[in-house]
């Protein structure tokens, strides 16, 4: 499996420069934390870390990625599948969200859509 290097980590400044030049961000968490809060761009898609392996052939190979998750762990382990899967550019938000969110970019928030028997985030990544 590849490695990921230092130059594959991105800072919130540079995913908005990439991300206005056409990257596509790839959110991988699960449908219910990517509905109750993510980046407030358009081309910010769902593709979570639990079914990539299947669903990674509807994303554009040609297209430049952005790989995002709360706090990084499971951004490294979707960018490693994506590289194997032949996928050449692919970069990841260093920190994840919450260092998107510490930047003061924009977030959209949606509370009302966590179902109530979902606890908070717990990332398994690691």
């Amino acid at each position: 499996m590849k490695s990921i290097q230092p130059e594959f980590y991105l800072s919130p400044l540079q995913v908005k420069e990439y991300h206005l030049k056409g990257a596509l961000i790839i959110d991988v968490r699960e449908a219910f934390e990517f509905a109750d809060k993510g980046i407030d761009l358009p081309n910010v898609f769902n593709f979570p870390l639990s079914t990539l392996k299947e669903n990674h052939k509807q994303i554009p190979e040609k297209k430049t990625l952005i790989v995002v998750c709360t706090v990084g762990f499971c951004s490294d382990k979707a960018a490693k599948i994506l590289l194997n899967n032949g996928f050449k550019q692919v970069f990841i938000l260093q920190g994840g969200l919450l260092n998107w969110s510490d930047e003061g970019l924009a977030m959209y928030t949606n509370p009302e859509n966590i179902p109530d028997d979902i606890t908070p985030h717990q990332c398994n990544c690691s």
